[in-house]
């Protein structure tokens, strides 16, 4: 599979424009990011559930692809946590869709936590896509339009930060590649011990580290660094 962006309208595809009901501050932010537009896609109707994974949208366009053709379109899908987003909370996790050799983009994984909802809100992004060979994708995206949100999470409001594990950065400081630890991606292993000196080994509770003391997450910035760039799966 071409590890190439595909260059494509995402307004061309007759789908429904969704950028009036994103705040302005956010959908500024995110067309800056993405060089695209929002809309909502429809879900496939022989979508697979996902098991809750980061990489459960992008290996199933992958493995579509390989059977029927087409291409991967990948961006950023709005977790449409109703509280958060009463609040001003926006979270953008990096999904992949299925575009059909007849130009139709649909959804073809069911995000539990969307309670199977008929479409989702897509935020197509022309420079970036998941590497299902060296097995990497991108952390979520925050953005909140509320002060006092901003304020207790120390961030700016109507900024953009990747987020993971309760952490933030800039979204101009990292490149917020994110790299899979799974049994697929044995790889992955090796490239945290040799980056950050890590080595995991599995247990019957799964993978843990032979070093035994817990960092402290508040201070040491090369431990926060280590849990944007890897993401350790747990099923």
């Amino acid at each position: 599979m071409s590890s190439v962006v595909t260059q494509l309208d995402i307004t061309s595809l007759g789908l429904t424009h969704y950028n009036d009901k994103i705040p302005s501050s956010v959908a500024q932010a995110m067309h800056a990011h993405t060089h695209s537009d929002v809309v909502l896609v429809p879900l496939d109707k022989q979508a697979i559930i996902g098991a809750g994974r980061r990489t459960d949208s992008h290996l199933n366009v992958k493995n579509r692809i390989d059977k029927l053709g087409g291409n991967m379109i990948s961006g950023w899908s709005l977790d449409r946590n109703k509280k958060q987003i009463n609040d001003g909370i926006f979270r953008w996790v990096f999904h992949s869709n299925w575009l059909s050799p007849e130009n139709q983009l649909v959804n073809i994984t069911i995000d539990t936590k969307q309670k199977f909802s008929e479409k989702h809100t897509f935020w197509h992004d022309t420079t970036r896509l998941p590497n299902v060979v060296e097995g990497y994708a991108y952390n979520d995206i925050f953005i909140t339009t509320n002060r006092l949100v901003a304020e207790k999470f120390k961030v700016h409001a109507g900024k953009l930060y990747w987020f993971a594990s309760g952490l933030f950065k800039p979204i101009e400081d990292n490149d917020g590649i994110c790299y899979w630890l799974t049994e697929d991606y044995r790889g992955n292993f090796d490239r945290l011990e040799k980056e950050y000196g890590v080595r995991l080994f599995k247990t019957e509770k799964g993978y843990m580290p032979t070093e035994k003391s817990v960092p402290d997450l508040e201070n040491d910035e090369r431990t926060a660094d280590m849990l944007f760039r890897f993401y350790m799966q747990m099923n």
